[in-house]
């Protein structure tokens, strides 16, 4: 749906399980439109082929915690790849698809948040506010970051090595 569309609410559990078959069959990819205003709980939980989404909404979306997560007490995420698009505004991206994020793509027209290299920023490049998750090996900060915020690096398991630059001069907490 585009913006101006009638309003979209997803509730909680809607598409929870759907077409989990195979790779081949199954749920694969989903698409949040720009008039989603509300998604649950847990509204595409448990799709083991849901690998890709591509979030379109506006400024006023509530997206819910644990969206795209398991209703396990330690939910289970398989989302990989997310696009964020031109009017998606800051998130917590780990807490609504999980925690096998290994890429982020903000589209271009995007005026808030910027990526590079699969991590999410500010528009200007100065404050990293995403770091994926499944993503591995080590990561050298871009020069232009000042601040790193929090959480960004809570929890990266697969992170061996971060490089700091000294234009570096706030970091969060517990990142």
């Amino acid at each position: 749906g585009q913006a101006d569309d009638t309003p979209l609410t997803i509730g909680e559990g809607a598409f929870y399980g759907c077409r989990d078959l195979t790779a081949e069959t199954g749920l694969t990819e989903v698409t949040l439109p720009a008039n989603l205003v509300s998604l649950g709980v847990n509204a595409f939980g448990n799709i083991k082929y849901l690998t890709k989404v591509t979030v379109n909404t506006g400024e006023n979306a509530v997206l819910a915690m644990n969206a795209f997560g398991t209703t396990a007490t330690s939910p289970v995420f398989y989302v990989t790849d997310l696009y964020l698009g031109a009017n998606v505004v800051p998130m917590d991206i780990a807490g609504i698809f999980g925690d096998k994020l290994i890429n982020v793509v903000v589209d271009n027209a995007n005026g808030i948040l910027k990526h590079k290299d699969g991590v999410v920023f500010d528009k200007d490049f100065t404050e990293i506010l995403f770091y994926p998750t499944a993503r591995e090996g080590d990561y050298n900060i871009p020069e232009t970051v000042v601040s790193i915020g929090a959480r960004v690096f809570k929890g990266k398991t697969g992170l061996t090595k971060i490089v700091i630059p000294k234009t570096t001069t706030s970091i969060g907490e517990e990142a």
